[in-house]
């Protein structure tokens, strides 16, 4: 990859504030965290269906095991959960559940 030109990069949009990429564990789904937006964007790059996802506020860091992404959402605290295993096998938008971690 060359540096100097965009052949290989990732266009999230400016203004978007992307704070987080990762791919899941099928291999093909990539998945950033925009916090600006307070959602994830997930693209299958071999199908080219796309979905974004709400989270809490200010979504940061991600990690994935075989069926589940955490995100962690630094404006409040929390961490949203999905089960990415729809997502991966037929393309269905995830169950998602949103977990405080700071007692207010």
């Amino acid at each position: 990859m060359n540096p100097l030109t965009p052949a290989g990069t990732i266009d999230l949009g400016l203004g978007m504030d992307p704070s987080g990429i990762i791919y899941l564990p099928d291999g093909v789904t990539r998945v950033h965290s925009l916090a600006s937006q307070d959602w994830v964007g997930m693209l299958n790059t071999t199908t080219n269906n796309q979905i974004t996802v709400a989270t809490q506020a200010g979504p940061q860091g991600m990690c994935a095991t075989l069926n589940t992404l955490y995100v962690k959402n630094d404006t409040d605290g929390s961490v949203t959960v999905m089960d990415i295993s729809g997502y991966m096998n037929s393309g269905a938008t995830p169950e998602v559940q949103h977990v405080p971690t700071v007692t207010p």
